[in-house]
């Protein structure tokens, strides 16, 4: 894949903390972001614990950019090398609800709770809608969630 100029400068520019890619649809984003994991890993992941964690929204999104890696991976072995070795098990690609969810199972393990996460809609209403009403009493100027939106799903 032909990167541009932008594209390269991004992929290649030292790491400081946390990344977030904006930019319209069909920008690259995507493209950079699967780009620059190859390049941490050989030039900043040497330690045992050093990982990298990219999120996205959804699944698809999440199992496209495992595909791209893969295929970054196998064009480019030579490139992305690493000369001391071990970087499987390095790289987590995932959506927001899949690291919160296993967040939610270690807190539920650390705290031996018996908690679950209901499907029944009913009941995710009858549980939230007091909550929202009381955080619009508290916050009358914020719009916190719109029911409507969150029940749907």
């Amino acid at each position: 894949m032909q990167l541009n100029i932008e594209q390269r400068k991004i992929i290649r520019s030292k790491p400081s903390g946390h990344s977030l890619i904006k930019g319209v649809a069909g920008s690259g984003k995507t493209t950079v972001s699967v780009y620059r994991i190859p390049f941490l890993l050989n030039h900043y992941c040497h330690l045992n614990d050093d990982a990298i964690l990219m999120l996205t929204f959804n699944k698809t999104l999440s199992n496209y950019i495992k595909y791209l890696y893969e295929k970054i991976e196998d064009e480019d072995k030579v490139e992305f090398l690493d000369l001391l070795g071990g970087n499987e098990g390095k790289v987590s690609i995932e959506t927001v609800d899949r690291l919160i969810f296993k967040y939610f199972l270690k807190y539920k393990i650390k705290n031996k709770l018996k908690l679950e996460i209901t499907t029944d809609r009913n009941l995710r209403y009858q549980l939230i809608t007091p909550c929202l009403l009381e955080l619009k009493k508290i916050y009358p100027e914020t719009n916190i969630l719109q029911q409507k939106s969150f029940f749907a799903g």
